[in-house]
């Protein structure tokens, strides 16, 4: 019988998960402690990560059926990965109409989200726009195929919730990793209530 993956982890998230565990069970802070580092040191990099929502997949399923709302998640996923082997990144995961994306540099990423939205729109028989947040930090990267941490998070809201059809926004940390930020225009936004200082990347 083949296991199911769910149930079966890969190496890495069966060993994050042990250790989290032992964390939740240690009532020594110093034992938790040990327990972060050994996990950050195994698992931790800093990383540029790409957040893709794709705009309007609502309407089209009300306009042109479920089926057709997923051809339309079908091309945005193929058309994505494509941008990131090009550019020198790894797609880590697809969840509904997002992509989830990691590069090692800020410059490629940001070269990635421009063309992203390119070439979705240049879909011929049905155009796709897409709003993008970019965020760098340390992450937890699991098995290649999971991703945690305060960038997910950031670039995650700013893709999904803040970010306008077509616009690619980028926080401080991943515009501070690029070799010329020039480009770029600072905006303020607010952030779980608060003030945010981001830089959006304004289309040519």
């Amino acid at each position: 019988m083949t296991a199911d993956p769910l149930l079966s982890p890969g190496p890495d998230h069966a060993a994050s998960e042990a250790a989290l565990r032992a964390w939740a069970s240690a009532r020594d802070p110093a034992a938790r402690t040990a327990i972060e580092t050994d996990l950050w040191r195994r698992f931790g990099r800093t990383l540029t990560v790409v957040v893709v929502d794709m705009c309007g997949f609502s309407r089209r399923a009300r306009t042109d059926g479920l089926i057709g709302a997923l051809s339309m998640i079908a091309t945005l996923r193929v058309t994505i990965a494509e941008v990131a082997v090009r550019h020198g990144g790894r797609t880590i995961k697809f969840e509904a109409d997002n992509a989830f994306l990691t590069f090692d540099q800020s410059a490629p990423a940001l070269t990635a989200a421009r063309d992203a939205l390119a070439s979705l729109r240049a879909v011929a028989d049905q155009p796709i726009e897409i709003s993008v947040g970019i965020d760098r930090g340390p992450v937890l990267l699991l098995d290649g195929t999971d991703l945690y941490g305060e960038p997910v998070n950031t670039a995650s809201r700013l893709g999904e919730d803040m970010a306008r059809r077509g616009e690619i926004l980028l926080t401080p940390a991943a515009a501070a990793d690029l070799p010329d930020a020039s480009g770029l225009r600072p905006i303020s936004l607010s952030l779980a209530g608060e003030p945010f200082a981001a830089f959006t990347d304004p289309p040519e």
